[in-house]
């Protein structure tokens, strides 16, 4: 244990002290043992069991009648024994514990000689007024996760129910999302290009599946030396573990137009033709019983949504709900067909098609999680996390006649573009967690140690995924001075890709003293980027 110890304050001398902080992720116990007199007794013996896992944690009671125990398991129940030599052991059951929290429980043991017709427990527990909780925060069990609706399967719908929080852009307290830390597992999930907060954020997608969650925590002012890194929120979010228990599900949700209302107040309102479907699967349990566990869960989310919010115009149609400059006449030679009947027959060039244009969505999410009790002192965890997602978008309006706010080169009821012209966003992660707590010294010092790695993957690709020849990019305007349509590849998308590269080693020593607690430690992120971005390069 001494060279243990002596380990960890060289390492914690030798590391420069970080500016950043991690996430939570576990929860912790705390309380005062005395006897009927109100005497403090040291050296009582705190055993704690995760009854769905056996995990065990103990400590002992200090001079002080104080004990400690950290890096503890979230959620339960917990079955809580405090014994000492002469004394009834009392035990407290169906204790939980929420993810960031440090549960006060003290008790007053009875003396083995007094003669009682029942031992009466005295530890007391409030999980909202709590001494040891720190700042403005909000905690999201599971329980309340598979409950409390989510049309999107996101976890911002569940972090939007925050007081503070500001609507679906995932900004709390009136500030920039950009100012927010996310992480899962106590690894950092932050886009810290900066281009959009969360890594898949450009495709619409969610970092991790929320069936893969156990529980969620949003701080808005932590009080707490361990959380940092904003000004806005800190999100904490921390996976499923496997129990002694094997369980699992398997789960399909859909969605469609055929689901939506299409009158608003008598006034009708017709939805276009979408379809929106997530499916996976997640299971968990004992790989060996009260010692190693797994927890897996693998999903797809998959959607899609039509490009064209005004199609294309049939020659004396009315216009309100349509394009009010491109017309798809009978005639072939005129209009949107007769321009790409044009390029066709001059230029043996598709530029695409220009109506029943489908805009793509998917995900694919997997989550692999291992959990180790090497002792009951030491607690390893390891997590593997992958994303793979991508949207279809709209042609960048950048450096085209915009003719004004209704121009540019997507879809408005001005503008009606060419299929060549959109582009596909890759967002890609790969995320590696390890996690180690311990507790020494019968409970006197605490360790927490993470080590992450994330690499983010993020390139464009043409709308579909298909290749476009590298032609220029052509906008043709219409009578009234804006654009009328355009063709060819979106001249920001070839040649653009962002990689990023997140190390992270954060290690907090806690030494619990008479009338204090002090914690020292070190935050790293090392960030490395590689960015190519070769603009309008076909003319």
């Amino acid at each position: 244990m001494r060279r243990i110890l002596l380990f960890l304050v060289v390492t914690l001398l030798a590391t420069p002290l970080g500016v950043w902080a991690q996430g939570v992720t576990t929860a912790g116990l705390t309380g005062i043992v005395k006897d009927k007199a109100g005497e403090l007794i040291p050296g009582a013996n705190v055993v704690v069991t995760h009854i769905p896992s056996g995990t065990t944690y103990g400590a002992a009671t200090r001079v002080d009648g104080l004990y400690n125990i950290e890096g503890m398991r979230v959620g339960g129940p917990y079955t809580v024994k405090v014994s000492f030599v002469g004394f009834k052991e009392q035990v407290h059951e169906e204790v939980y514990l929420e993810l960031g929290q440090t549960l006060i429980l003290d008790y007053d043991l009875i003396s083995d000689a007094t003669e009682l017709q029942a031992v009466v427990i005295t530890g007391v527990q409030d999980a909202i007024l709590n001494s040891e909780k720190m700042g403005a925060s909000s905690n999201f069990s599971n329980r309340q996760i598979t409950r409390l609706p989510s049309i999107g399967r996101d976890f911002r719908d569940i972090t939007r129910l925050t007081p503070q929080a500001g609507g679906s852009s995932l900004s709390f307290g009136g500030r920039s999302n950009l100012y927010n830390n996310v992480s899962i597992d106590g690894a950092t999930m932050n886009n810290v290009f900066g281009l959009n907060p969360l890594p898949g954020g450009q495709s619409s997608a969610s970092p991790f599946g929320l069936d893969a969650i156990q529980e969620i925590s949003v701080s808005l002012s932590p009080y707490d030396v361990r959380q940092g890194n904003f000004t806005g929120a800190g999100i904490s979010a921390i996976t499923r573990s496997g129990t002694n228990q094997l369980s699992g599900s398997a789960y399909y949700f859909f969605r469609s137009q055929s689901f939506a209302g299409t009158t608003i107040d008598g006034v009708a309102s017709p939805i276009p033709d979408f379809n929106f479907k997530n499916y996976g699967f997640r299971l968990g349990g004992p790989i060996i019983k009260d010692k190693l566990f797994f927890f897996m869960n693998a999903e797809i989310e998959q959607r899609s949504d039509p490009f064209y919010t005004f199609p294309v115009r049939k020659t004396g149609e009315a216009s309100s709900n349509t394009n009010t400059q491109a017309t798809d006449d009978a005639d072939p030679s005129t209009g949107m067909a007769g321009l790409r009947d044009f390029l066709k027959t001059n230029y043996n060039y598709d530029p695409g098609v220009y109506k029943d244009f489908s805009r793509a969505t998917e995900s694919k999410r997997y989550v692999l999680r291992l959990d180790y009790n090497i002792s009951q002192n030491h607690k390893l965890t390891l997590r593997g996390n992958i994303t793979n997602s991508f949207q279809d978008q709209f042609p960048s309006g950048s450096g085209g006649f915009t003719g004004g706010p209704t121009g540019g080169r997507g879809n408005t009821n001005n503008v009606l573009s060419f299929s060549s012209s959109f582009y596909r966003i890759n967002n890609n992660q790969y995320s590696g967690t390890m996690e180690l707590n311990s507790l020494f010294g019968g409970g006197k010092f605490a360790n927490s140690l993470v080590v992450g790695y994330t690499a983010l993957r993020d390139f464009r690709q043409n709308a579909g995924g298909l290749d476009v020849p590298s032609i220029a990019t052509v906008d043709i305007l219409g009578p009234n001075g804006q654009n009328l349509t355009s063709f060819g590849p979106d001249p920001f998308t070839k040649n653009n890709k962002l990689d990023q590269d997140v190390i992270q080693f954060n290690d907090n020593f806690t030494i619990y003293l008479k009338d204090h607690t002090v914690t020292v430690g070190t935050a790293n992120e090392y960030y490395s980027f590689n960015n190519v971005f070769t603009q309008v390069v076909n003319g």
